[in-house]
């Protein structure tokens, strides 16, 4: 059996790697010197680095409750939520600001999108959720999203980042059509938005 303080400290580990990461992003977005190409690079790599830290520390979050004694389990675990707020929030806010940046750049160069979706093989090291496709290369919008497995623990961080990309692009109207789903507190009078299962 794992040792319950062991898995602490890693967490602490990761936490401080997690906030050294949303420092440097936040430079990254302060630095005016930086020609907007390079700076949606150091963003997009920044913000992966972020999100695959935050995995981490959600696994051992996990860890940690199931060996946390269950009559303080429920208070544990909203003291974690207190902390992970901080780095969902984060996730969600620059992914916003990255889709921003992106969008200018596209603007400005209307050829971009087109280009880039042409020639997939000269992407480079770009993760593949963060390639631009068409704007209707097919008929259903590409979303990035944490996973959520109807784990309530997991609801957060997904409707954050869904409403990032929602609000963020313009070419998906119809889906704010979800908003009135979001609330985890609304749920009761959810019973009208099962056939929007995302």
């Amino acid at each position: 059996m794992a040792n319950r303080a062991h898995l602490v400290s890693l967490r602490g580990g990761s936490r401080g790697q997690a906030t050294t990461l949303v420092r440097r992003l936040e430079a990254v977005f302060a630095n005016a010197e930086l020609d907007a190409i390079h700076k949606l690079h150091e963003l997009v790599t920044k913000h992966q680095a972020l999100y695959e830290r935050y995995q981490i520390i959600e696994d051992l979050d996990q860890q940690i409750y199931a060996l946390t004694q269950a009559d303080a389990l429920e208070a544990y675990i909203a003291a974690v939520d207190e902390v992970n707020i901080v780095y969902q929030d984060a996730l969600s806010l620059y992914q916003h600001r990255i889709n921003v940046i992106r969008r200018e750049i596209e603007a400005a160069d209307p050829d971009r999108r087109r280009n880039d979706a042409a020639a997939p093989g000269q992407q480079g090291n770009v993760p593949a959720h963060q390639v631009i496709v068409p704007a209707r290369a097919t008929s259903r919008p590409k979303i990035t999203l944490p996973r959520f497995n109807g784990e309530i623990l997991q609801w957060r961080q997904f409707w954050q980042a869904f409403q990032a990309e929602i609000h963020s692009d313009p070419l998906w109207p119809t889906l704010i059509n979800l908003i009135p789903c979001g609330s985890i507190g609304a749920q009761r009078t959810r019973h009208g938005c099962g056939s929007h299962a995302v």
